[in-house]
Order: C-alpha cells, then structure tokens, then sequence
C-alpha cells in the first residue's frame, strides 16, 4: 500500500526470513512462503543472517533491478560468495547507471564493498584504530573456512593489520616452501604480510614440524608473537635451526600450558613469570 500511494519506503530488512527471488525477478519469497512484490519506493534493502551463492545473489540483483528507487544493497551477518568472481555481464547495467551499493559486513566492523566493474569484493570500510581478529576451528565447515581464508588474503593485501590468528586444532603442517600454512581441511593459508600474532592450540608438535613453523613466521614480516596451547611441544630447540631474523625482530613464543617462553638463543624454555617480572622492572 505505502509503495503504491507513493510514500518513502527507507528500509526493508529481511532477518533470516529470504527464501528466494522468483525467476522473473518480480518478487522475493520469504521462508514463511510470502511474497514481497516490487516496491517502487524503497531505498534500502538488508538481508540479514542468510547463506547466498552466487545464482541467488545475481537473482537478487534482479529484483533490486525492478525497484527505481533502491540506492543501497546490505548483507549483514550472511555468508555470501565473497571469493568468488561475479561476471559482470551479470550485474544489471541499471544498476550500475543507478548507482547502487551493494555492501557486505560480516559482522566483527570489516565491510566490503561489490565493485561492478570487475565484479568483486573489495574492503570499503574499517573503523579506526580497528584490526582484524579471525578464528579458524576444525568443526567449521569447508565453505566457513573458505570465507575466513579469503578475508585474511584481502586484509593483507589491503594492508589491514590481522591482530589475532587463532587455529583451532585446524593446523596439521607447513608447506615445504614455508609459504603456506596446510590445515587439517586441505586449505592453505598463505603468507600474511600484516599478521601480528599467531595461536596455534590443540595440536602437537615436534621439532621437525616446530622448525617449520617458525620457518613460515620468518615471511610474516609483522608477526611478533607465536602462541601454543593445549599442545604437546619439544622440550628443547635446535638453536641453529630458528632464523636469524626471528631473534633480530625478538618474537616470543609461548608455551601457554605450562607458561614458558623460548629463548631463541639457547633454543630452552624459560619461566614466563620470572621473564614477565624482569621486563616490567625495566
């Protein structure tokens, strides 16, 4: 009724209730089996909590097409295909004239944006003095991991610093480039240039499989500090065997099951809490 007298529809959110759009692009279905008709008058469309592949995101695009007034296009807390390419030739041209953004947030402040020329997702926005903070945890799915590996790959890239990789009983080895980190799942994570600290639980580890790792912290040029937890480590370290530029950037690795901290020079843990006391007596 408000879109047919002409009024000002400002938003419509969808939490958790889009089921689908109809072929022809002129309805979108919602999980209750209701249908929403073209709104000539709405200006903003968010769709809430919902998971959408690339086929049901290029129907959404059609039915944002049939709406004259919509300028803005959210996702919020849903999975949508942020690593996939959408063709271009797909995006209606419309849209483009019309000047719609199209904005995805995740949810943890890091939004991306659609850009239509190349058809893919770009970081538009991060709040100030804000890092990013991921978790990758063996029961997530493959699809979940896939998003979470490509967030990381386009924060470094953009040079947004990653405070916090957490790998949860998800890390089984590291390529023998060290280039790559190989999870449990088969995905790789590679280098992250912006990577600040990485924790590492669940897993055990010996010293073959510890030299490797530090051989992939080596190419992380901002990772200061490696933390284990919950894992079984070597009670002692080759010293020879931890590169130089770990020592020259002084990492610290902790042992957080026990409390110790590597001495890269002497490859032997150390009490943390005597360390601890010592700096802060500095």
């Amino acid at each position: 009724m408000a879109a047919e007298a002409g009024v000002r529809i400002r938003d419509l959110a969808l939490y958790e209730s889009l089921n689908t759009v109809a072929d022809n692009g002129q309805s979108i279905i919602l999980t209750s089996g209701c249908t929403i008709p073209v709104l000539r008058t709405l200006q903003r469309l968010v769709i809430w909590g919902s998971n959408i592949n690339q086929e049901m995101f290029i129907k959404i695009l059609s039915y944002v097409k049939e709406c004259p007034q919509m300028t803005r296009l959210h996702f919020e807390h849903s999975q949508l295909p942020l690593k996939d390419v959408i063709d271009p030739e797909q995006i209606p041209s419309q849209l483009k004239e019309r000047g719609l953004r199209v904005l995805y947030d995740r949810g943890h402040g890091l939004v991306y944006r659609l850009s239509f020329d190349h058809g893919q997702w770009e970081i538009h926005y991060l709040p100030s003095n804000q890092s990013l903070s991921v978790g990758i945890d063996q029961g997530q799915s493959q699809l979940e991991q896939e998003w979470c590996l490509q967030e990381l790959k386009m924060a470094a890239e953009a040079g947004v610093a990653i405070s916090l990789l957490s790998l949860n009983a998800s890390f089984s080895t590291v390529a023998d480039n060290s280039q790559s980190i190989i999870l449990t799942s088969g995905h790789t994570l590679p280098v992250l240039q912006t990577l600040q600290l990485l924790f590492i639980q669940g897993t055990d580890i010996n010293q073959e499989m510890f030299i490797k790792i530090l051989s992939y912290v080596k190419e992380c040029p901002q990772l200061t500090l490696l933390h284990f937890e919950h894992s079984q480590l070597p009670d002692v370290v080759d010293p020879e065997q931890i590169p130089s530029q770990l020592k020259q950037r002084r990492l610290q690795v902790w042992w957080m099951d026990v409390y110790r901290l590597l001495d890269l020079e002497s490859g032997r843990w150390k009490d943390g809490v005597e360390q601890t006391a010592k700096w802060w007596a500095i």
